[in-house]
């Protein structure tokens, strides 16, 4: 299994943060096999931002885009 470096549009790779200590940690990770690894859209892959995050959870969404084969041979984003 190889880890998915993902950033925000910050270039911030911090998904969680613990308010008591005000301490911004990576926790949260996506990992694919050497099989996936060839599809995993790198561009397209991120951690998700948005100023009021900490409204919803303690921990920020990852977003992994992989790009599958559709039974027509044709190659499609998926999310």
């Amino acid at each position: 299994m190889t880890d998915v470096p993902l950033r925000d549009v910050n270039g911030e790779n911090w998904t969680h943060f613990y308010d008591w200590q005000d301490s911004y940690s990576r926790l949260d990770y996506a990992f694919v096999s050497k099989a996936l690894h060839p599809h995993v859209s790198f561009r397209d892959s991120y951690i998700y931002f948005d100023k009021d995050f900490a409204k919803a959870s303690d921990h920020r969404p990852i977003v992994l885009a992989l790009s599958l084969k559709t039974t027509k041979g044709k190659s499609k984003a998926r999310r």
